[in-house]
């Protein structure tokens, strides 16, 4: 079999300068290249910042009305598609939220909470759901 030709009229088995050799293969890529020293630190951005507690985005002395938090606890948790909802009770006392009833499931109850803590101008939720035990 003749040796194969390359380009550059590179033939099988000759020695050429490490610039002109053909890659040998996907993972020897590039090693053919120059080096030109080690390369430079990059810092992209800053260093981490703690931000701490979100600011409140409303005036001073500004608080929800315990009424309207029933309602968007309420609509939030009717909105969901994996909570029933159809027996938990929401009473509301100074921004404290206190659920109180049964699901199906853990998962539920859990994301029930979570539901009730996103509401704004919630300051505490309280639950009281208990997991009703499975029906035969």
């Amino acid at each position: 079999m003749p040796p194969r030709t390359w380009a550059r009229g590179y033939v099988e088995g000759e020695d050429l300068p490490v610039r002109d050799r053909p890659y040998e293969s996907f993972g020897q890529q590039g090693v053919a290249l120059p080096t030109y020293g080690d390369e430079p630190e990059v810092h992209r951005g800053a260093e981490r910042v703690d931000l701490g507690e979100p600011i409140p985005a409303g005036p001073k002395g500004l608080q929800t009305r315990d009424e309207r938090i029933v309602d968007d606890v309420c609509s939030h948790l009717s909105d969901d598609r994996y909570v029933d909802a159809s027996d938990i009770e929401v009473v509301v006392h100074e921004g404290e939220v206190i659920l109180t009833g049964t699901v199906t499931d853990r998962r539920q109850r859990d994301r029930a909470l979570r539901i009730a803590e996103s509401v704004r101008g919630v300051i505490d939720v309280i639950g009281r759901i208990r997991v009703a035990p499975p029906r035969r």
